[in-house]
């Protein structure tokens, strides 16, 4: 976890925002997910195929984790142009080949 930082913190919204580089341009699949409040325009319960972007974040406490994915492929049920930058809560998140994506264990707040 050494290379991940922390690009934005809101006390208030419980929320931090990270930037790992280990889990950027890892190809992925999104089956759905919830608006993250302040955060994200756009989430929902569609699925969602494209590239994480390294960009993942905590809400809340006990916190949730969500991931973002830029959008780089059209499913049956998603209507969102490519391109479209997306957040996935973590447990809707699947690497190539089923695999879940290598989140560092939560810190105890």
């Amino acid at each position: 976890m050494s290379d991940v930082r922390i690009e934005f913190v809101s006390d208030e919204d419980q929320l931090k925002v990270y930037f790992d580089p280990v889990l950027q341009g890892l190809r992925a699949t999104c089956e759905g997910g919830e608006p993250a409040s302040g955060v994200s325009k756009l989430a929902g319960r569609e699925t969602y195929i494209g590239l994480l972007t390294g960009r993942w974040l905590e809400e809340g406490d006990p916190p949730w984790r969500w991931l973002e994915l830029r959008v780089d492929q059209r499913t049956p049920d998603s209507n969102v142009e490519l391109g479209t930058m997306v957040w996935c809560e973590e447990s809707f998140v699947f690497l190539e080949g089923d695999v879940r994506p290598p989140l560092p264990p939560r810190a105890p707040r």
